[in-house]
């Protein structure tokens, strides 16, 4: 491994480390030989490689596939409408206004950027098929009987790919298998996008994206207002954890689902990431004043990188590269051309929950119920004084008997389906650490307390399941563990996951720290956890944080996705009912309940609308819950949220009251006394629970804004909600709906 920094332009080491990185100044892009800027000139001229004759070359019963060999363009043609989608764009109008760079992409199959492992300036190389191959007669296309194999070579380099593209009756599918990938020190491939501007809008046409963002958003197509806005930009699940994260100013939604659309008048198309999803970023790009084109795509990234800021100015930050190749995978995109006028999101959503059904990626088996899900809290750890030492304390927030007497109380209240998430109910869940038996702690009421509350559950009908987190944690099994439990970054040192001071947006480097476990260790963690709900007689089991995406430095080759596969093989090993929190695609095959599912959008300025996605294309196939409605500031949005997309409710309650948490590992529960919420979690559940029952079970058929914050949902069998988050009493067709209010009928 390779260590190399300047200051001052000048070099002053270079150190041979033990860790798979190497490090470097931040980086710029110039081509080694790169052609000259036209634009530089002043001259507004393209590349000038014209295409050919495009040809049939494959179709099935829906789509003709049309090809031309000079630069490898490709369109999918409809039977139906005669409608195309087009791998490039072919607007040149458009094109000649783009930058230099741009056009190349522009007229790309793949593009991405390499790392120069013996430059010291300048690490990171933008590459594109077209500028870097096509023109330089370096790309080959293979005719096959399904569609299309590039092989791109990168002759400059010394380097190349192979890209498929095949036809399906569906559309088509993209992939590259890293296994084909030529490299040649000291170059080496870093992230690649595949057809990033497949089925682009240029400046004439209207239409918008759909990004994954959170539950779901809408970007329109060449918005003067987002001229000079930054393209949107979501890291697959999250950002890697093991890297340094220094400051979180904002509060993002994830991507729980790693797919994105283009939507126009005549046709439309969903692409989803069907392999390497984990290493994915999707972006939506909207017309700018540097590129006029609208697109989706995919970025994959092949090796990671950190950026580890000194506090001290005096010192230059340093960049860290992952030198080993990752492991060898499949990065692909299944796009599904929607050949329909005037689609919608709904269209994209019903698109992808049939990707789901015809892959066997959803769990079939989940007995859908209208359940209301309630978190209740055991213990905690709380900065207590001893002799006038602060010293971190056990603290009691809901004994396993007063967990009985809530739930006894809610069933009073008429409060039915009650599912029950008990965390932090053994001394190792309490501590946060690496579960080591599966014991109940005697401080919360012991072996005996358990049973009485899980008999309690069984003979009410309530279903209980005990939580842990088999990936993130505060301590490990002993003094050691650093050494050989905890995951490690690129400079093979132990990562701590940190929290963030709100007033200054920087991580509290005196605050609690949690680390990742070892992936290696991951599976049989979550068989272990299994092992103890069959122990306990409980329903199932609950697996938090597994949502959170990390990978492990100190294994070779490692990725994200080697992360995620883990997780997947601890969930098909598990032998009871999964309760799932975060609602990551991957987990839908294996879960029967998903919790903190999101309900919303980031709402950024580029984007025009936060639609229900998520939950129009997962309702009536698994049990969906989003956060707990009593952590929001404004708990009447949340419960109107929930009812507008037809989820379940979720609480979170513990029977102290908020001092009790103050300066421990709970604080997020200042708010969550079960006594301060009876009255609301009653009223909200006589006002839902009619609904509810009637459409648990039901798809979503149409969901659409009917006036300035009033939404319309329409299920399977026509029975519709109106909701109104509006702060005035509104009149509809359906009839009138107060002020933050509903109403339903069929």
């Amino acid at each position: 491994m390779k260590l190399s920094k300047k200051i001052a332009s000048v070099l002053i080491s270079a150190l041979i480390l033990s860790s798979t990185a190497i490090l470097a100044d931040e980086p710029t892009n110039p081509f080694l030989d790169e052609p000259k800027n036209p634009f530089d000139e002043g001259t507004s001229t393209t590349p000038s490689f014209e295409p050919g004759e495009f040809e049939v070359i494959t179709q099935n019963n829906n789509f003709l596939m049309y090809f031309e060999d000079e630069t490898g363009t490709f369109y999918i043609e409809s039977k139906k409408s005669g409608e195309k989608w087009y791998s490039n764009p072919q607007n040149k109008d458009d094109i000649i206004n783009c930058s230099y760079d741009d056009q190349n992409r522009l007229k790309s199959v793949v593009s991405g950027k390499l790392l120069k492992f013996e430059e010291i300036t300048t690490p990171i190389i933008d590459i594109s098929s077209y500028a870097d191959s096509v023109m330089k007669s370096a790309q080959k296309a293979e005719k096959t009987d399904k569609g299309i194999k590039y092989d791109i070579s990168f002759p400059q380099y010394e380097i190349s790919l192979s890209l498929i593209v095949e036809l399906t009756e569906y559309g088509i599918e993209a992939y590259v298998d890293t296994a084909s990938m030529v490299e040649k020190a000291p170059y080496c491939f870093y992230e690649i996008e595949i057809l990033p501007f497949f089925f682009a809008g240029d400046t004439k046409e209207e239409g918008s994206l759909f990004v994954p963002d959170g539950a779901g958003a809408l970007i329109p197509f060449n918005d003067e207002f987002n001229l000079e806005y930054p393209i949107y930009e979501g890291k697959v699940y999250c950002e890697n954890l093991t890297t340094t994260i220094f400051s979180k100013s904002t509060v993002e939604q994830s991507v729980r689902l790693p797919v994105y659309g283009i939507i126009k008048p005549k046709s439309s198309m969903l692409a989803v990431i069907n392999s390497g999803m984990a290493d994915a970023t999707i972006y939506g790009k909207q017309s700018t004043l540097a590129n006029v084109f609208n697109a989706g795509y995919a970025n994959f990234s092949l090796r990671t990188s950190d950026l580890y800021i000194y506090e001290d100015q005096n010192k230059s930050d340093m960049q860290f590269f992952q030198e080993q190749k990752q492991e060898d995978r499949v990065l692909g995109l299944s796009f599904y051309l929607i050949d329909k006028e005037d689609a919608t999101y709904i269209d994209l959503a019903k698109t992808y929950s049939k990707h789901l059904t015809d892959k066997a990626l959803i769990n079939e088996k989940v007995e859908l119920a209208a359940n209301t899900y309630v978190s209740i809290c055991g213990g905690t750890y709380r900065k207590k004084s001893f002799l006038g030492i602060p010293l971190m304390q056990k603290e009691k927030l809901t004994s396993f008997a007063q967990a009985k007497d809530i739930l006894s109380d809610m069933q009073s209240g008429g409060l039915e389906n009650i599912v029950v998430r008990l965390e932090n109910w053994s001394d190792a869940t309490i501590k946060d650490k690496i579960p080591s038996n599966g014991s109940p702690s005697s401080f919360l009421g012991g072996k005996k307390g358990l049973k009485s509350l899980t008999e309690f559950c069984n003979e009410t009908n309530t279903l209980i399941y005990l939580d842990a987190s088999p990936t993130k944690i505060k301590k490990g099994s002993n003094i050691f563990s650093s050494f050989y439990e905890y995951a490690k970054n690129l400079r093979n040192i132990a990562s701590p996951l940190y929290t963030y001071r709100l007033n200054v947006y920087f991580r509290d480097s005196e605050g609690v720290k949690s680390y990742f476990l070892t992936t290696n260790k991951i599976a049989k963690t979550i068989s272990k956890i299994d092992s103890y709900t069959t122990k306990n007689n409980a329903s199932g089991v609950s697996l938090s944080n597994t949502n959170l995406m990390y990978a492990d430095y100190r294994l070779e080759n490692t990725s994200l996705q080697q992360t995620t596969n883990e997780i997947i093989k601890g969930y098909e090993a598990a032998s009871n009912s999964l309760m799932l929190l975060g609602g990551n695609d991957y987990m839908l095959k294996t879960a029967s309940h998903i919790l903190n599912a999101p309900n919303d959008s980031s709402r950024y300025n580029t984007q025009s609308q936060s639609v229900p996605f998520y939950q129009i294309a997962l309702h009536g196939y698994t049990n969906i819950a989003g956060e707990a409605i009593n952590q929001f500031a404004d708990y009447t949005t949340a419960f109107l949220s929930a009812v507008e997309t037809g989820s379940c409710l979720n609480y979170t309650v513990m029977h102290e009251t908020g001092d009790k948490v103050n300066s421990s590992y709970e604080q997020n529960l200042y708010n969550a006394n079960y006594d301060a919420w009876k009255e609301v979690i009653k009223q909200f559940n006589e006002k839902y629970a009619p609904l509810h029952k009637k459409i648990y079970n039901q798809k979503i058929k149409d969901h659409k804004m009917i006036a300035e914050n009033v939404y319309k949902t329409v299920y399977e069998d026509g029975t519709y909600s109106v909701v109104n988050y509006s702060n005035e009493k509104v009149t509809t067709a359906e009839g009138e709906v107060e002020a933050f209010s509903f109403i339903w009928g069929v």
